[in-house]
């Protein structure tokens, strides 16, 4: 999971394709195994980025630290794996390299909150609207949580 999260941004940042960003990152994580799955996930990412229009000449942060209140009271703190500026408006995503949930099932509610905490901060300190979601790259499918348009959240 971290070489797949550090991959994506690598190949975001360096514009590299994603087997370099792979090999770069498994220098750091120290991964021997398992590359081709982790090129796998960084491609089918890195084809939704460019589906949902963040592109790598757009403004982007990797690993963005936030804490604030939210606006039910909540502190809320961690780091967003990706906010950028997208084509149809700033968008947040948060990487996810475990299973995705089958179709029908719910997403995991802990997600849900860390994401829309998130999304929550960031939208009042920027007083712009984000369209949050989470990105799994094992299907590089995005489960949208602030748009309307994922039924399960």
């Amino acid at each position: 999971g971290e070489t797949v999260h550090i991959a994506i941004g690598i190949a975001l940042s360096f514009r590299v394709a994603a087997d370099e960003a792979v090999k770069r990152a498994a220098l750091r994580t120290g991964l021997e195994s398992n590359r081709t799955d982790a090129a796998a996930d960084v491609t089918r990412a890195l084809a939704t980025l460019a589906e949902v229009g963040v592109a790598t000449d757009l403004p982007h942060e990797l690993e963005y630290p936030i804490a604030g209140l939210s606006s039910n009271g909540q502190l809320v703190s961690g780091y967003v794996d990706l906010v950028a500026t997208a084509l149809e408006g700033t968008v947040l995503l948060d990487f996810k390299t475990d299973a995705p949930p089958m179709e029908g099932q719910p997403i995991t509610q802990r997600y849900i909150d860390q994401v829309r905490g998130y999304a929550d901060v960031l939208e009042r300190a920027l007083e712009v609207p984000i369209r949050a979601g989470l990105l799994f790259t094992a299907d590089g499918a995005v489960r949208w949580l602030s748009s309307g348009d994922n039924g399960q959240s």
